[in-house]
C-alpha cells in the first residue's frame, strides 16, 4: 500500500499538470477561435478534423421552484460561446 506522503505527492504533480494543460487550452481556445472567424461559414473540417463555435444562451435564478412571475420578472439570460473540436 503507497504511503501517503506518495499520493499526496502524485497528487499535486497531476493537479499541476492538469492546472499546466488547461492554461494550455484556454489559450489554444482563442487562437482557433479567431481562426474561426476569419472561415466563411465559421467553421472548419478537413483531414477528419472539425472545428465550429456555437452561441448557447443561458438562463436561471438562484432560487429553487420560483414562481413563474418572479421568474419572468428577475430572470437573466446569458450568452456565451462554446467552441466544439472533435476528430472524426
Amino acid at each position: 500500500m503507497p504511503e501517503i506522503q506518495d499520493l499526496l505527492e502524485s497528487y499535486i504533480h497531476a493537479r499541476n499538470k492538469c492546472t499546466e494543460y488547461t492554461k494550455k487550452m484556454d489559450d489554444l481556445k482563442l487562437k482557433i477561435k479567431s481562426c474561426l472567424k476569419e472561415e466563411p461559414l465559421g467553421s472548419f473540417s478537413r483531414d477528419g478534423l472539425e472545428a465550429n463555435v456555437k452561441t448557447l444562451y443561458k438562463t436561471s435564478i438562484p432560487k429553487k421552484d420560483c414562481p413563474s412571475d418572479i421568474w419572468e420578472k428577475y430572470s437573466v439570460t446569458t450568452q456565451y460561446e462554446q467552441l466544439n473540436v472533435k476528430k472524426k
